[in-house]
């Protein structure tokens, strides 16, 4: 945590990411839900990979990990060591995310994406659409209980307005991706969250890249 570097007075944004990771693993006790699926969400490396390693090799590790945190839902400050129910939102919340954008994936496919034309998609496009759907609409509906990773609900509204363009519904997307540009606080108060959220220059310019697509009607 203690090795970020500043360039022209600057943090780099990735590194300050992987630094707040770092001492949420140590605050933990050496522990971390998903981290290589996240950081594969981050390197685009979901949506480029094939349907059948999401759905058969990502989305089985993430349901995994939700039914392992169900056994907590009736007191959450048991998951984890540190007593903290924190970790069990910020987990869940992890949790739900990736498994949206593992659905939403599933369901439309990414244009750079290595598909086969023989395949038969293990879930049917409307289901996984639906579940994708719900799955965001959780998280950001508990948005209020996430503890440390803030930047998750940002990037719910952002796949989540991507996802209802994809259907058509481009209104709802809009009103989406207009909250993420919109800079207001989108899950706890100021008070729990201090400064900008991880990855958030990013995800602006990825909202502004998905709100330009939207006008010019062009695929999410």
């Amino acid at each position: 945590p203690n090795l970020t570097r500043r360039i022209a007075g600057k943090s780099l944004p990735l590194e300050k990411f992987i630094s707040r990771k770092a001492r949420k693993y140590q605050k933990q006790q050496r522990r971390l839900a998903l981290p290589a699926l996240e950081f594969a969400y981050n390197f685009l490396c979901i949506n480029h990979a094939p349907r059948a390693v999401i759905t058969e090799k990502m989305l089985p590790l993430v349901d995994h990990h939700l039914e392992e945190l169900d056994k907590f839902k009736e007191d959450p400050s048991k998951c984890g060591k540190s007593g903290d129910e924190g970790e069990y939102w910020d987990d869940l919340t992890l949790g739900r995310f990736l498994k949206g954008v593992c659905l939403r994936y599933t369901a439309y496919p990414d244009s750079e994406a290595v598909l086969d034309p023989n395949e038969v998609p293990s879930i049917p496009q409307e289901e996984a659409y639906s579940k994708a759907e719900e799955a965001f609409r959780a998280l950001i509906a508990d948005g209020l209980k996430v503890s440390l990773d803030h930047h998750l609900v940002y990037h719910a509204h952002y796949e989540l307005g991507r996802l209802l363009a994809c259907k058509g519904q481009k209104d709802e997307a809009r009103s989406h991706l207009d909250l993420v540009f919109s800079g207001k606080p989108l899950e706890a108060s100021s008070v729990r969250r201090k400064g900008k959220y991880s990855l958030e220059s990013s995800l602006n310019m990825r909202t502004h890249a998905a709100l330009d697509a939207l006008d010019q009607d062009r695929g999410l």
